[in-house]
């Protein structure tokens, strides 16, 4: 993944209210939400987050095609366990 395309969910995230401590429990919770359901459609994977706990959070579209296109680019294919330190090294590589 590019640094630009983390940068750019980076900040559509933290200007939809999320803290940036937060945007590594989210995408893990987007990712199992995606693998639990791979053949939903966004309306049904964003209710699902809410169900789960984030419905502070209300992603358009464009946003979750980018974080599903980022967790791709990282190496998420599904039905794979990735641990939570995983999904901090989107935000980490930005810091460095």
């Amino acid at each position: 993944m590019t640094y630009n395309l983390k940068q750019l969910l980076i900040q559509r995230l933290t200007d939809k209210g999320l803290e940036k401590y937060l945007i590594p429990g989210f995408l893990r919770c987007l990712a199992n939400s995606i693998d639990l359901e791979l053949n939903a459609n966004f309306i049904s994977i964003n209710n699902h987050m809410k169900h789960i706990g984030w419905d502070d959070i209300e992603l358009d579209y464009h946003t979750f095609e980018l974080a599903r296109n980022c967790l791709e680019a990282e190496g998420f294919i599904g039905h794979e366990y990735k641990p939570s330190k995983w999904y901090d090294k989107i935000i980490v590589s930005l810091q460095q």
